[in-house]
């Protein structure tokens, strides 16, 4: 169960990066710069290869979400949906 909400929460937030970087127009590498991170760690979450980390999502509430209440909703409903698919 833990793995299907893992995911659930890699991709949403995977999508949610990809997202806010096209909408305030930036390179992968001044996204990076913003969360703290190198532009090969970067690239890996905004690809699906890695998964988000505590920091890295903080920092990204924080200085580019452009609204985090739609954030936690719809991470909540990625979430609950994960949820519903395994049961």
């Amino acid at each position: 169960m833990r793995k299907h909400i893992r995911e659930a929460y890699k991709n949403y937030v995977r999508v949610e990066l990809l997202k806010t970087r096209n909408l305030l127009k930036l390179s992968q590498e001044q996204m990076a710069s913003i969360l703290k991170m190198s532009g090969r760690a970067y690239t890996a979450l905004e690809s699906g290869q890695s998964c988000c980390s505590q920091v890295t999502l903080v920092l990204y509430l924080t200085h580019c979400c452009p609204d985090v209440n739609a954030f936690i909703t719809g991470l909540l409903e990625a979430i609950s949906q994960a949820e519903k698919e395994i049961a």
